[in-house]
């Protein structure tokens, strides 16, 4: 699986607050301040703790990881903002689909298929 670097992810002490609840979140470089992943969760400190882990550089590498290896390179953290919170998973998950069409452009969890309509992958 290869080895696992640790990345730290900056997080507002807000973060703590909403642990629990159903939130989409995004991580932000602070390089150029545009969000490059958008995910859901109701466990936003767990959640956190795993983007902290990153595969080391290889082929394999998603681009997801690339960027926070970037960024960790740079002197710099990605940052966690919490796009909304929510009280329904169902509004939840249409929630993180409103969000990733709306950072479309710059968020990496996402593949185009051939008829290049994006589509998100976990």
């Amino acid at each position: 699986k290869g080895k696992r670097y640790p990345v730290e992810i900056a997080a507002p002490k807000s973060i703590y607050g909403v642990d629990g609840e159903l939130v989409v979140y995004g991580l932000l470089d602070p390089r150029d301040g545009k969000i490059f992943y958008v995910g859901k969760t109701s466990q936003i400190v767990k959640r956190l703790r795993q983007h902290c882990q990153v595969r080391g550089l290889s082929r394999k590498t998603s681009a997801v990881d690339r960027r926070k290896l970037g960024i960790a390179s740079s002197g710099s953290n990605p940052q966690c903002i919490i796009l909304q919170t929510y009280s329904d998973a169902a509004e939840m998950d249409k929630g993180e689909q409103v969000h990733i069409d709306l950072y479309i452009s710059s968020i990496l969890n996402v593949q185009k298929n051939k008829w290049k309509q994006a589509r998100r992958y976990e």
